[in-house]
């Protein structure tokens, strides 16, 4: 079974309705690109730096960005399909993925 990461949840409804059985269809519901980088991907301190960002809490974020994410901070995948358009807003959004697998040694 595939992973494939989409730039957003409008882009997510539109795959999701495709009922494609290779595949688990994720959202990332994020905006990188605004407020400072962090190293350490989607831990505790990634966390907290994103919600001040974005001006949410935590209840928030988690719910709008990590509950979606689940399939892909589990780690039981081996091929990860990401869908990003070339504009900067997804660039740093599709990077911040790029990252993360990185880190994750995948």
């Amino acid at each position: 079974m595939k992973l494939e990461i989409l730039n957003g949840q409008v882009m997510y409804d539109h795959f999701n309705n495709l009922k494609n059985n290779n595949s688990i269809y994720v959202p990332f519901n994020e905006a990188m690109c605004e407020g400072p980088p962090h190293i350490d991907i989607f831990s505790d301190a990634f966390i907290t730096d994103r919600c001040k960002s974005l001006g949410v809490t935590y209840l928030e974020y988690k719910k709008i960005t990590l509950e979606p994410l689940e399939p892909l901070l589990d780690n039981k995948f081996k091929e990860v399909i990401l869908w990003f358009d070339e504009d900067m807003f997804c660039q740093i959004n599709m990077l911040t993925i790029l990252a993360y697998l990185d880190q994750n040694n995948f």
